[in-house]
């Protein structure tokens, strides 16, 4: 089952290369003389306005960047579907997406690899990074009451619709009666408080702003598909061909990547006032309160395989990935 963005993002991709030589544009982003005669790498980034962008953001001002050698240049998108032509073609040299769409574009023959974790589900099951929800007064009051119901999911047959199928089926339900509807995620609460959806599936900061407004959770739908498990849940991808030009750049960019993460986890009050100026069109107020992702130093290739094997299950893939071969190892 493949989404209209995700085909829509791939005939981009044909169409990219068409125009352009991965040899000629995966060189790994433009250099420049710094001050001392060292070299600096401008490196492209594909980013959605979100928490996620603003660990590399607070990377870039901490200076874990710059110390390797790298600068960071971001390109906002709407999202994975959109940034996924530009890192094919080789314009940038690094992008943002969950992991389902990466596994998604690998499945069609696009050659998308894994070079860093972003968010992780939590293991606690009071920490829900993607949540089910209903409205306080609608009668639901478990997963199990939503067959027939409508549910509302920013993707279809995506990361969303794989999770709330995967909670309603836990919860003793069928999700196969269940009437999936697509919207953006501000549109989904809106659509959830006006009842013109019985529940939807959300992340931060709309799972905070429909609480505000007399939704109530449900269920803590990683946590239903990988209890006490950190499963991985979107990641920064590059392609096969500029790894294999530029694995040192990679090498770098990896391991700054990796300090900025623990380092956005270890500050939430930083992350946060950075995540306003990446975004700063969320609520200040909500801003304060909600759940911020967990982000992993490191991304073991099996913490992939909670959210693939259910994605198989669905049809939402073919088969599972190699996993050792969807996550770079240098």
């Amino acid at each position: 089952m493949l989404t209209t963005t995700l085909r829509r993002g791939i005939a981009l991709v044909a169409t990219a290369l068409m125009t352009s030589s991965l040899a000629a544009c995966g060189g790994g982003g433009s250099a420049e003389p710094a001050q001392g005669g060292d070299q600096v790498t401008t490196v492209e980034v594909g980013i959605i306005p979100s928490a996620d962008a603003a660990v590399l953001y607070l990377g870039e001002e901490k200076g874990f960047f710059s110390k390797r050698g790298i600068k960071l240049n971001f390109n906002p998108g709407q999202g994975g579907a959109a940034i996924v032509p530009p890192v094919v073609s080789g314009q940038y040299q690094l992008g943002f997406s969950n992991v389902i769409s990466i596994m998604q574009g690998r499945e069609q023959g696009l050659p998308l690899t894994i070079i860093a974790p972003s968010g992780t589900s939590w293991a606690d099951e009071d920490k829900g990074i993607n949540n089910l929800l209903t409205m306080g007064d609608s009668g639901i009051k478990s997963p199990a009451d939503l067959n027939g119901k409508r549910v509302g999911v920013n993707t279809l047959g995506n990361l969303l619709e794989v999770l709330a199928r995967t909670s309603i089926e836990k919860g003793g339900g069928d999700p196969s009666t269940v009437k999936f509807v697509e919207l953006p995620p501000p549109d989904l609460v809106s659509a959830l408080v006006n009842g013109d959806l019985d529940a939807t599936m959300c992340n931060e900061p709309f799972c905070s702003l429909a609480i505000k407004q007399g939704a109530v959770q449900i269920a803590n739908s990683f946590y239903d598909l990988a209890p006490g498990i950190e499963a991985a849940a979107a990641a920064w991808f590059t392609t096969d061909q500029q790894l294999a030009q530029n694995g040192d750049l990679f090498r770098r960019l990896r391991e700054a990547i990796a300090e900025s993460s623990v380092y956005a986890t270890e500050h939430p009050d930083e992350t946060r006032q950075m995540t306003l100026k990446v975004a700063p069109t969320i609520d200040p107020e909500l801003l304060k309160t909600m759940l911020l992702n967990n982000w992993p130093a490191e991304l073991a290739p099996e913490s992939l395989n909670y959210l693939a094997k259910a994605a198989v299950k669905y049809g939402v893939l073919k088969k599972e990935p190699d996993y050792n071969a969807l996550v770079w190892s240098p």
